[in-house]
């Protein structure tokens, strides 16, 4: 992709349009080349960091025109996952929702990740919703 957003460490997809965003919980998802996918540590976030990186995600896609959007949704990115690192509350997922809206693009979402069993049902409704008000 010439302005690709994909993880960091992921191959690149020669000149392929940008049709997904890769969620702050992807960004450590597996190193590339020779390790064989060996699982990278996950950095420490501050609270509701990832959306400096999705709003510079959304304007990368908006520039190429693309006909639809798919994203990978890492709901692990809730703040109470017991795997992950991310400090999003349930609350954030709406303005995810909203923000991936006003790309203006036909989307579907792929859910990715999310293992705070309890959490996941309202993180996924929040980020439709916020999708549907958008």
């Amino acid at each position: 992709m010439p302005e690709s957003v994909r993880s960091p460490g992921a191959p690149p997809n020669e000149g392929a349009p940008p049709v997904l965003i890769d969620g702050p919980a992807s960004t450590s998802a597996h190193a590339s080349g020779s390790s064989g996918g060996r699982r990278r540590q996950k950095p420490e976030l501050p609270p509701h960091s990832g959306f400096t990186p999705l709003a510079a995600a959304c304007e990368r896609i908006s520039r190429h025109r693309a006909e639809a959007l798919v994203v990978s949704l890492g709901l692990d990115a809730y703040a109470g996952d017991p795997i992950s690192t991310f400090t999003l509350d349930s609350d954030d997922f709406l303005r995810l929702g909203a923000r991936i809206a006003r790309i203006g693009l036909p989307t579907v979402f792929i859910l990715e990740g999310g293992y705070a069993v309890e959490h996941l049902g309202v993180n996924a409704a929040n980020v439709l919703a916020g999708f549907a008000s958008a």
